[in-house]
């Protein structure tokens, strides 16, 4: 079981931060990379690959309800007409841990999606296999235009730590600091609170105090 942290690429949360100006509120969270999907071979724990979710053996399904699936590339999929169908979707993350207590290892994945307009849908997606053939899991929807800072596999508990919207702010300018906690159960990503989170209570702390 592995327990590690994933960090959102630097560059684009200091635009995404920018874009609020330096007097909205302070950020001291830790900038990211994409790394974390890099370099995983099987082993006698792991039967899902670093290849296995970023070079097309992921049937992704888009979550737009349509139930239409697309290859991905390199961790991408991307088609741009007809401008109506338009479409782009990034892996932006990976955790490999044993998430459901079988002794093997699952793989939480963090998936952007971006359907032609300015909104970015991020959700949290757990992978599995069955006699050999890997599935999706049913995910998690975090959010319109949030920014992940942290994302972390604790025991079972997969920890994602962003920047999310008061009821004030605009699209462009999360402005809390929100710490969600999923397991999974009954195949599906489900949240947990304060019992099956081991003490650790969902969290959401404003970054500063807003006018």
């Amino acid at each position: 079981m592995r327990t590690s942290a994933f960090y959102y690429p630097a560059a684009l949360l200091a635009v995404a931060l920018t874009a609020c100006g330096p007097d909205d509120f302070e950020y001291n969270g830790v900038p990211v990379n994409f790394d974390t999907c890099l370099g995983v071979a099987a082993t006698e724990t792991n039967s899902i690959t670093s290849d296995d979710i970023l070079q097309a053996r992921w049937p992704w399904t888009v979550t737009d309800g349509t139930g239409e699936t697309v290859p991905l590339h390199a961790g991408t999929f991307t088609r741009t007409s007809p401008p109506e169908a338009r479409l782009t979707v990034k892996v932006t993350g990976c955790q490999w841990a044993d998430l459901d207590g079988d002794g093997l290892d699952e793989v939480a994945v963090l998936v952007s999606e971006n359907f032609g307009g300015s909104g970015t849908f991020l959700s949290l997606h757990v992978l599995d296999t069955l006699n050999g053939e890997m599935f999706g899991l049913a995910p998690a929807a975090l959010g319109d235009r949030v920014f992940p800072y942290d994302f972390a596999v604790v025991g079972r508990v997969v920890r994602v730590g962003m920047l999310a919207h008061t009821e004030d702010d605009p699209y462009c300018c999360p402005s809390v600091e929100t710490t969600r906690r999923f397991m999974v159960r009954d195949f599906a990503v489900v949240p947990v609170g304060d019992a099956a989170a081991g003490g650790e209570a969902q969290s959401t702390t404003p970054t500063t105090s807003r006018s």
